[in-house]
């Protein structure tokens, strides 16, 4: 009798722990809590008020809505303006050709074309992919570091070693041709970190090449949503290695504003500097860019008016304009601003309060 007892005993506590682990009320409770509600609803006493109950996984499940929601919509802006941090983590597949002319002061007009492919090769589980880029005005994951206005292009294959929804570890080895091919190894590590309405976005990038060497470049984004279509990007960029003028820093501060699903437009003031021989401001920059989409879902146009004050040339005001048609082939969100159904940034949505822990 003494051991059935001991058994009860024992597979009772077990069940209890068990119960406890998976985050659900043990039995008695729930017992209690019929009896409670079976009750005399005249009875005012304490012990028949019902606990209120909360369910976590409600609140959990709404705050990775709105956390998803921010990430969607700031990736919409990046895919719609080709953006190097929409480039660096995606794994789809497209095709972007973009012929345009570049017209600077002095009536100096430039050819300037721009393509990009993205191509995930079969039987990888979308891990690795081929890419192909040429050198534009724009950050180029691909061809980090040199000037944009060098000519040439670069091809590489990238493997995702590491990839979830906020973090992603990408290894990209390849070459520069510029025109004599320049071999190069990159290892990116990237951080999707939202807070509160903010996203924050960190990276870290180390790479070898055979012209350059050893180098490696930190990032720090902020991108705060600041109206139902609008967003502000701060950036900072910081890096160094054996070919750099010591520590080359850049920082940034970017408008986005879309107009509607296929049109908008984005502001950017920049500052360079590095260090050695001396610490120094190298450029001022600022420049518009609004680009739509007509006639075809895949057909952009762009317009982008600047000005440059550069050191070397006394910061001159040095004003240049690009216009620029772009084709896109192959994407399966047909490079629109927001998801489905998405009109407005989800930091101004009435259910962004459940994004407070």
């Amino acid at each position: 009798m003494k051991r059935l007892v001991a058994q009860l005993l024992c597979s009772r506590a077990l069940a209890l722990l068990c119960a406890l682990a998976a985050g659900a009320a043990p039995a008695e409770p729930a017992e209690a809590t019929k009896t409670v509600e079976s009750a005399d609803p005249t009875d005012k006493s304490e012990d028949s008020e019902s606990p209120v109950q909360v369910d976590s996984g409600l609140l959990d499940r709404g705050h990775d809505s709105v956390e998803r929601n921010l990430v969607n919509w700031i990736d919409g802006l990046d895919r719609f303006f080709a953006d190097e941090n929409y480039s660096a983590t995606t794994n789809e597949s497209f095709v972007r050709i973009a012929p345009g002319i570049l017209i600077r002061d002095g009536g100096q007009i430039r050819f300037k074309p721009r393509f990009r492919l993205n191509l995930q090769l079969p039987r990888t589980e979308r891990r690795i992919g081929l890419v192909l880029s040429s050198r534009n005005a724009d950050e180029d994951d691909l061809l980090d570091g040199g000037s944009a206005d060098d000519d040439g292009f670069g091809a590489g294959l990238r493997a995702a070693i590491f990839d979830n929804r906020k973090t992603k570890l990408r290894l990209t080895a390849g070459s520069r041709f510029r025109p004599e091919p320049d071999p190069f190894v990159r290892l990116r590590l990237i951080r999707l970190r939202p807070v509160g309405g903010i996203l924050l976005r960190p990276s870290i990038t180390g790479s070898w090449e055979l012209e350059d060497g050893l180098g490696e470049r930190m990032r720090l984004d902020v991108d705060m949503p600041t109206g139902p279509r609008s967003l502000v990007r701060l950036r900072g960029d910081a890096s160094y290695g054996e070919s750099t003028e010591g520590h080359e820093f850049r920082a940034s501060i970017t408008h986005f504003f879309a107009l509607r699903e296929r049109t908008a437009w984005r502001l950017e003031g920049r500052i360079d500097s590095h260090t050695r021989p001396v610490t120094e401001v190298t450029q001022y920059r600022a420049l518009l860019r609004y680009r739509w989409s007509m006639l075809r879902p895949w057909l952009f146009f762009e317009i982008e008016p600047g000005i440059r004050f550069v050191r070397e040339d006394g910061f001159d005001p040095a004003p240049e304009a690009i216009f620029r048609v772009e084709i896109v082939f192959g994407s399966r969100k047909n490079m629109g601003i927001f998801e489905a159904g998405t009109k407005r940034s989800p930091a101004y949505d009435d259910s962004a309060d459940s994004d407070d822990d």
